[in-house]
């Protein structure tokens, strides 16, 4: 897990963490938490950690998910409902391997049941080990149990119909 304190971001409510960047080239990680809160304590962090095996929760509906975490505010009350935005990044190259458009990355929240939070792709940047990536952000209603996913397009199975032959 990686704790981070949450500081000041701009005037009024805004506190923002920033996950420092790995040094090694990761298929996705989390780069900034943004919170909206109005009384933070005064060591208020965000709490980042991958979940592995056995924590690791079923898929959302229609995801192919990349990594989960449970993301978490220490030191702000009623943390699962405090707004916020998760800035996350996930690695070109994979994506371009896969066949997979930018565009079809989301961050989903579990909160009962998955839920596809809005996602917005904000370009591609140079991060660990030099590498390029896709940075996306996504406005949360909460904090708790996330999954990077990409939506996998149902593809329609067709029966074959037999074609009609003639009778002699």
């Amino acid at each position: 897990a990686v704790s981070i304190p949450l500081v000041q971001s701009g005037a009024g409510n805004r506190f923002e963490a920033k996950a420092p960047q790995e040094d090694e080239a990761n298929l996705t990680h989390v780069s900034r938490v943004r919170v909206m809160t109005t009384d933070p304590d005064q060591r208020a962090e965000v709490v980042i950690r991958r979940l592995l095996g056995e924590e690791t929760p079923s898929a959302p509906k229609s995801a192919l998910v990349l990594r989960n975490m449970d993301i978490t505010l220490k030191g702000i009350e009623d943390s699962d409902q405090t707004e916020g935005n998760i800035e996350f990044v996930v690695k070109r190259e994979w994506l371009k391997d896969e066949g997979i458009d930018a565009a079809e990355v989301s961050l989903y929240r579990l909160h009962g049941d998955w839920a596809e939070l809005p996602t917005e792709h904000e370009g591609t940047f140079v991060g660990a080990e030099d590498r390029l990536y896709e940075r996306y952000l996504a406005r949360t209603p909460g904090f708790s149990v996330f999954a990077i996913g990409v939506t996998v397009k149902s593809v329609a199975v067709q029966t074959p119909v037999p074609n009609p032959t003639s009778a002699p």
